[in-house]
């Protein structure tokens, strides 16, 4: 009994640590939802039932804590380095108690899609295979890391066919229908990714790469808006597709709005309180754009 609580207590702790579900849990099922609602309102259906939401949202949060564990493999020795800190490096699990983890993620995946639909499966293949192109940086890790504008895109590729994957709980709906939603997401993976790496010069770490000491702070501030512009237009394009044009428009202009300003003042004085603000939007324009495409046509 007393290895079992030490053995719940220590993953207890790493889901803590680095995939937090209370953080992780309601943008991911909000993300799902909205995926699924989409879906059925483009193949002229109602509400997707409790339970597909349900199964739908499992999948993508194991899905997301794959790629969590991904990030330890291919990040392990920079980690062990600049961050020994870390659940991996500081030895609170191992990163084969990790990969045994990922491949029972995995079987688990198989067995959801075999209850919920077997056509999931060639989805299901593709998008395992591309958490696995990732893991290994598509085998250009070493050029990926010295231009981390395309490393930033080509990973953020998993996104819209997490979306798909998503979708397809509520049936077969052609990829061009959903064109618009899938780049609203691609562009808001974008957002959040850029969001969380954006420092203050005080706040810079050696060893931690932000897309602040990258491009700087007048450049990064001005792709994270433009991310977010490009997720605006293409997400009231898939609102007007399902009959939610005005309401998404409103709420993300607010957003918008709001995330101009506190970029225009990053830029000008880029301070930690200011570059936290950025990160927060991030989280309410992610929010904003699905609550929006998921409820927004019931409105």
């Amino acid at each position: 009994m007393d290895l079992l609580l030490f053995q719940a207590r220590r993953w207890w702790t790493y889901q803590q640590e680095r995939f937090p579900l209370k953080a992780h849990g309601p943008l991911v099922i909000l993300f799902a939802f909205a995926a699924l609602s989409f879906a059925s309102r483009l193949r002229g259906a109602g509400m997707p039932s409790l339970l597909l939401v349900g199964a739908a949202s499992l999948s993508l949060l194991c899905f997301f804590l794959l790629l969590r564990i991904a990030d330890e493999f291919k990040d392990f020795a920079e980690d062990a380095t600049y961050r020994p800190y870390r659940a991996v490096p500081r030895g609170l699990v191992s990163l084969p108690e990790l990969g045994v983890l990922a491949l029972l993620i995995v079987a688990g995946q198989v067995v959801l899609a075999e209850a919920v639909e077997p056509r999931l499966f060639g989805l299901l293949a593709v998008v395992v295979g591309y958490v696995a192109l990732m893991t290994v940086e598509f085998g250009v890790g070493g050029w990926l890391r010295r231009h981390l504008g395309w490393y930033l895109l080509s990973h953020m590729g998993i996104l819209p066919l997490l979306a798909c994957y998503a979708a397809a709980f509520a049936g077969a709906v052609p990829v061009g229908a959903m064109a618009a939603f899938l780049v609203a997401s691609y562009a808001t993976g974008l957002v959040i990714e850029v969001g969380r790496k954006l420092r203050a010069p005080v706040g810079e770490e050696p060893g931690v790469e932000t897309y602040t000491a990258a491009w700087g702070t007048r450049r990064a501030p001005a792709v994270w808006l433009g991310a977010m512009t490009l997720a605006g237009l293409a997400a009231v394009i898939a609102a007007a597709q399902v009959g939610a044009f005005s309401f998404v428009t409103a709420l993300l202009a607010v957003v918008w709005s709001s995330a101009a300003i506190a970029a225009w003042r990053f830029a000008r004085q880029p301070t930690p309180p200011r570059a936290q603000a950025l990160d927060l939007l991030s989280a309410g324009w992610t929010l904003a754009l699905y609550l929006g495409l998921g409820f927004g046509p019931l409105v």
